[in-house]
């Protein structure tokens, strides 16, 4: 019988085999993960008040705050791809950014098939 290919003794795996693989992590997001963003106290009232309409919105402003910084405060685009490593879809990304934008947080210049353009406001009289 040991020359069955079937043999439950030749297909078993060592579980400490697996013990010792994990998955492999985006240098991004290594990176990312030693990096932080300033939430100013006024984009933390105008996001607690009404609620957000997207589960994201509190995660995607987060985010533009740290872009805003990485970018020098200049206006930057909006790609879909560490996002979307992040579980968020383009049309999440669109209605969390709609929301952010209508609470004054941001100037988005939207453009068709196109990451849109951001610009942070910081400056809470700036809106």
């Amino acid at each position: 019988m040991s020359s069955d290919p079937f043999d439950i003794a030749k297909l078993r795996i060592d579980p400490a085999t697996l013990a010792n693989t994990t998955p492999r992590v985006p240098a991004k997001i290594r990176k990312r993960r030693g990096e932080f963003a300033i939430l100013p106290m006024w984009w933390h009232e105008k996001l607690a008040k009404p609620p957000p309409n997207s589960r994201y919105t509190c995660l995607i402003a987060w985010y533009l705050l740290y872009l805003d910084w990485r970018n020098g405060h200049k206006p930057f685009k909006l790609a879909s791809g560490m996002l979307r490593f992040d579980g968020i879809s383009r049309s999440a990304k669109r209605r969390a950014l709609d929301d952010i934008e209508q609470r004054g947080l941001v100037a988005i210049k939207w453009r068709k098939g196109k990451s849109p353009i951001v610009q942070v406001h910081l400056d809470y009289n700036q809106k």
